[in-house]
């Protein structure tokens, strides 16, 4: 009977003046009251609500699921609206009327009904955001949609360039889950959860996992925690782990941590990994070059040997302090002097460009040489690999004949 007697209530209030309209109630059975709430409580409860015929009703909460509510302007415009004739000139006066008060979406709707009335209505049409093209009304949405594009994140894009957009988020909100991950997993390694931490590191397979672990092995100070990190890499593989354990492999400071990437690099041997410690063989500091070294030879690629042979013997600079004492003078760094100056009859500092004999290098082209040592005469390497290289090629032309 309650039911009953809301759905004639609501009935009433539906055909009741639209000028007294205060809240919008819409029910659970479908049917809306439109009224004003009367009791303020909060948590609300029930609703109290004084309806356009001036009845009172109460309502449970459960029996409203929504409260729709009315601007000053939406009340207003259910007051003018009737005067206002269903013809073109009365729907654009009304269009007009909502314009003046920012109604856009009544404004919209008695656009289109202009164009209902009259579809080549040029106002109507342009105002609803439609152009002409080809002789055909289209709007934006429509012209985009028929050259392939959509519309994502505010603008129009084509298919290739949402997906890509779509994988860039994709990967940005995993990477940051990642880092969360690893800094709580971190936090356990101290806090009595050490064995869980490390089950979790060490189960840890996902390419997205590959900038938070880069990130970790920066920041994080114990080698055993490192070494973690680094197993991580090694079990992930693929070209952006593979690309972390190459750089570690030569600039990390702990001998240990770059032996432990050397070891997941040789199982993965590629000729882009040999590409990049070749490289790294023309770098200015004289260890990193020894380094690249040792890396070559556990990538055992003969590629490698004459780029080896060119950098058996290295020069690399470094500076020699002048004399502090006799007739040298010295350096001066005092109040008024800005930076380090020299003091009256001092000398400069001297750069030297000293050649080092790289023992690494020697030993990574002996192994790639199949024990082959001429030390460090670089020419007799020269000629053994001149001729290495004549008879691979005669014994190839003997292959073809």
């Amino acid at each position: 009977m309650q039911r009953i007697a809301l759905g004639l209530v609501a009935s009433a209030c539906l055909a009741a003046p639209p000028w007294a309209l205060g809240e919008i109630f819409v029910l659970d059975n479908g049917g809306r009251i439109e009224g004003d709430i009367l009791n303020k409580e909060s948590p609300r409860k029930r609703y109290v609500i004084k309806t356009t015929t001036g009845a009172q009703i109460t309502l449970d909460k459960a029996q409203v699921t929504e409260v729709i509510r009315q601007s000053a302007n939406d009340i207003e415009y259910e007051k003018v609206r009737q005067r206002y004739p269903d013809t073109i000139e009365g729907q654009w006066g009304l269009a007009e009327w909502c314009r003046e008060r920012k109604l856009t979406t009544l404004r919209a709707r008695h656009l289109e009904r202009i164009i209902e009335l009259d579809p080549d209505h040029e106002k109507a049409r342009r105002a609803l955001g439609f152009r002409r093209v080809a002789g055909e009304w289209k709007t934006q949405k429509q012209e985009k949609e028929e050259q392939g594009y959509v519309r994502y994140n505010g603008k129009w894009r084509t298919t290739q360039e949402k997906a890509i957009l779509e994988r860039k988020r994709t990967v940005e909100l995993a990477v940051k889950d990642w880092k969360s991950q690893l800094k709580r997993w971190r936090g356990w390694l101290e806090n009595g959860k050490e064995v869980e931490a490390t089950q979790r590191i060490d189960g840890i397979d996902d390419p997205y996992a590959v900038t938070a672990l880069a990130d970790a092995l920066k920041r994080e100070p114990v080698e055993d925690y490192r070494k973690m990190y680094v197993n991580a890499l090694g079990r992930i593989g693929g070209p952006s782990a593979l690309q972390v354990l190459c750089r570690l492999a030569l600039e990390d400071v702990n001998a240990e941590i770059r032996l432990t990437c050397l070891d997941h690099l040789e199982e993965h041997p590629s000729e882009t990994f040999v590409e990049y410690f070749i490289g790294r063989l023309n770098d200015a500091d004289n260890p990193i070059v020894n380094r690249a070294a040792m890396a070559l030879a556990r990538m055992n690629s003969p590629t490698a040997i004459r780029p080896l042979i060119d950098h058996l013997i290295t020069r690399h600079k470094r500076m020699i302090a002048p004399p502090t004492g006799g007739t040298g003078g010295t350096f001066v760094n005092g109040p008024g002097i800005s930076g380090g100056g020299l003091s009256a009859g001092s000398s400069p500092a001297v750069v030297v460009n000293e050649p080092h004999q790289n023992e690494d290098v020697l030993d990574a082209l002996v192994r790639l040489a199949d024990g082959v040592n001429f030390s460090y005469e670089v020419d007799a390497w020269k000629q053994w690999y001149a001729g290495r290289k004549k008879a691979k090629s005669l014994n190839g032309r003997r292959d073809d004949d």
